[in-house]
């Protein structure tokens, strides 16, 4: 349980920052970009659901793992998706 609320620190971090400073400055440089900006959020506010929904399962439930398996892959590809779209 302890790595699961690391885990949950680090994104509310990266969303934090990303929201803060990366998104307006892309926003102001990036006009064209705002609905791209507008999904990540939604992304964002989909995955911190997922972890929602999970604090409120025992650790040790099928339930449990499945949640959490579902939101590492979530994260996973949102990760992979930013990556490739910034190396292009």
């Amino acid at each position: 349980y302890i790595l699961f609320n690391q885990i949950t620190q680090e994104i509310d971090l990266l969303a934090q920052l990303e929201q803060q400073i990366l998104y307006p400055f892309l926003c102001q440089r990036y006009p064209s970009n705002d609905e791209q900006i507008k999904i990540n959020e939604e992304e964002y506010s989909q995955i911190q659901q997922f972890l929602e929904e999970l604090e409120l399962l025992s650790p040790a439930s099928k339930e449990f793992t499945q949640k959490a398996s579902d939101i590492h892959n979530l994260v996973k590809s949102y990760r992979q998706e930013k990556a490739d779209k910034v190396l292009l």
